[in-house]
């Protein structure tokens, strides 16, 4: 799972451990941190999606969108992961949602307050 933050970074765990008994109060033991990507954005980030080809595309209030890919060959302690692609000013304004299309996953939609919604139709192999 991704998640995204007031503080510029994106998280990623494993939450491969049995989620069907929900967990209550102050935390999800089940959930292991697994890597921070920062760095990549100057504001906030108010979304991130995974794609089925293992993309994590992010989408802030700086108005770009950035892609990422696992590095495979570095999984020391855990993996990381490298920026692929940064689209500054993909909008006019804050990006505020990205989402992969389910049925051709080289498509992202992206949503800003600048009141459009974009299509990007992503060409070659970026995971080279």
């Amino acid at each position: 799972m991704v998640t995204c933050s007031d503080d510029c970074t994106l998280k990623i765990w494993d939450t491969s451990a049995d989620l069907s008994q929900p967990t209550t109060g102050e935390g999800h033991e089940s959930w292991f941190h697994l890597s921070t990507l920062s760095g990549h954005h100057g504001r906030t980030i108010f979304s991130a999606h995974w794609s089925s080809e293992d993309v994590i595309a992010s989408g802030a209030g700086d108005d770009a969108i950035c892609l990422y890919a696992e590095e495979k060959s570095t999984m020391v302690e855990g993996p990381s992961y490298r920026l692929i692609l940064k689209k500054e000013k993909a909008h006019d304004m804050d990006v505020n949602c990205v989402r992969w299309c389910p049925q051709d996953p080289r498509v992202l939609a992206s949503a800003s307050d600048d009141g459009t919604v974009k299509l990007w139709e992503l060409w070659g192999n970026l995971l080279d």
